[in-house]
């Protein structure tokens, strides 16, 4: 509620940065590098899956779906949240259930894209994104551990069409998604750390 907190954690992030040795190779550059390494058959159906993800996240925004639970108190929290500017401050919305104690931390990420942007079309377009983080963070999480391509892409697609996930993920304002496709972040990062230290800090945040 205090704005001290993201204050400082703002500063503490580019205190930390400055502190870390500079990467021996760019961002750019390594981009530049996996881009020639990869076949142009793999580009096609990189291409061919980021344009069906774009065309769903335009559809949703065009009609999104947002469910009871939603309506009712994940999307007035954002709001409210975005125009007084205390994200994570709890909130009387029913008057016998708490809802406004529930784990919010999504919520709270919505507000900040909500605040900037001015608008609530980050509600509607995010759930594809978070659909996207799941699929890939599984896919890498078995190809880590030694697991076959075709082992990987069906552990993304059996994640990614659970019920739970195609049943809510047009409704970005709902946190079960979301919550998975974090946690799987996490999974992968923590295999990684194995060879990388530096990745557990990520695995952390994740």
């Amino acid at each position: 509620d205090a704005p001290i907190a993201p204050a400082a954690a703002a500063v503490g992030a580019l205190a930390l940065s400055r502190l870390l040795p500079a990467p021996e190779v760019g961002l750019g550059a390594e981009l530049a590098a996996l881009g020639r390494s990869l076949p142009s058959q793999r580009w096609t159906w990189i291409g061919a899956l980021v344009g069906a993800l774009a065309a769903w996240i335009a559809w949703n925004v065009h009609a999104p779906l947002i469910s009871p639970d939603g309506v009712y108190y994940h999307v007035p929290e954002i709001v409210r949240w975005a125009q007084d500017g205390h994200a994570g401050r709890e909130l009387a919305i029913h008057p016998l259930f708490p809802v406004g104690a529930y784990p919010l931390t999504h919520e709270v990420l919505l507000t900040w894209g909500v605040s900037m942007s001015r608008s609530v079309t980050l509600v509607s377009a995010s759930g594809l994104a978070f659909l996207g983080l799941l699929g890939l963070s599984s896919w890498s999480a078995v190809r880590r551990v030694g697991g076959s391509r075709v082992m990987a892409w069906l552990a993304g697609l059996a994640l990614c069409t659970l019920p739970l996930v195609i049943g809510s993920q047009p409704d970005a304002s709902l946190n079960d998604m979301p919550g998975l496709a974090w946690l799987a972040t996490a999974v992968t990062f923590s295999i990684g750390a194995q060879a990388r230290p530096a990745l557990g800090s990520v695995a952390l945040v994740a």
